[in-house]
This record gives structure tokens, sequence and C-alpha cells, in this order.
């Protein structure tokens, strides 16, 4: 009995610490919503792979103490719905793990990014070249962020989306 009193109190404090830790999406930027190739060119490989999403993540400290992730051992999860359907996508090649570790200072926020092609390995990227403006405009207000690290049982949610930017 005396375990479980313990395991329960260190689950709540745990949550209350991290609940004032958040994630919020600073900025989306879509890149080659069109992936039709311009006339002439034989083939693209960066438009072959459908639109490319450029993330600016907000990691939020509220709380009186620093926080330190490490995103050589962290994942950036993209989730979204299309058309009643769930799609998501991992993401291991995060942009900002050339560090160690981010400190993230109390009371502060850290803006780090992130990137990938948010269509690829889905079915809704069946044709290589075509315009998907209709999709992106369906799927990127359903788009959340998971930042997880494994070691540490730790995850973020992204909670909001502050501003899409279609790039052509």
């Amino acid at each position: 009995m005396k375990k479980i009193l313990i395991f329960i109190l260190c689950s709540l404090f745990s949550n209350v610490t991290l609940g004032q830790l958040a994630l919020k999406i600073k900025l989306i930027e879509v890149y080659n919503s069109s992936t039709i190739l311009p006339e002439g060119t034989v083939y693209d490989e960066d438009l072959a792979n459908g639109p490319t999403v450029n993330f600016m993540c907000l990691f939020i400290n509220d709380t009186d103490s620093n926080f330190v992730i490490y995103p050589p051992d962290g994942e950036f999860t993209i989730k979204f719905s299309y058309r009643g359907e769930e799609y998501s996508s991992t993401m291991y090649d995060l942009g900002f793990v050339v560090n160690d570790s981010v400190n993230i200072e109390s009371k502060s926020v850290k803006q780090l990014e992130t990137h990938s092609y948010l269509l690829l390995g889905t079915p809704i990227h069946e044709k290589i070249y075509r315009n998907y403006t209709k999709e992106l405009l369906e799927i990127l207000p359903t788009i959340k962020l998971y930042y997880r690290e494994k070691a540490r049982n730790l995850r973020f949610v992204s909670s909001e989306i502050m501003k899409i930017r279609i790039i052509k």
C-alpha cells in the first residue's frame, strides 16, 4: 500500500512539473505545395518527395527551474488527419540535433526548427508530381507535433499553431 501511495504521489508531482512546460508551433512554412515540374525539367528529387514543411517550435518553460532536452535522444512525430483518417510520421533527422543538449532556462522560451516531407509515405502522396494545395488546406490545421525522449519518459505535445505560411 505504501508503494502505491509513493507511486501516485511521484506521478502527480511529475505531471504538475511537466504541466508547466509547453510546446507550441510558432510557424509552419510549406514549400512545394505544387510539385508539378517546370517545363523542360526531367526530374527533381525535392519535388518528387512532395510538400516540405519547416516547423519553428517554441519550447516554453514557465517553471522556476531550468530544463534541459537532449535532441540526439529525441524524436519528433507529426500527426495529422485527412478525410477522417489519422496519419503520423516520425522525424529522426531533427534540424537542431547538432546540439547535444538544449537548456531552456526558467521563465523563458527556446525556439528550435525542424523539417520534413509531410506527405511522403502516405497514400495522399499517390502521384509524384501534382498540386497538393487542396489537401494541405485540410491537413495543416490538424497538425500536432510530439517531441519524445524515451530514456527519460519525456513527452511534449504541441498545443497551438500560431501561423501557417504556404510558399510556392
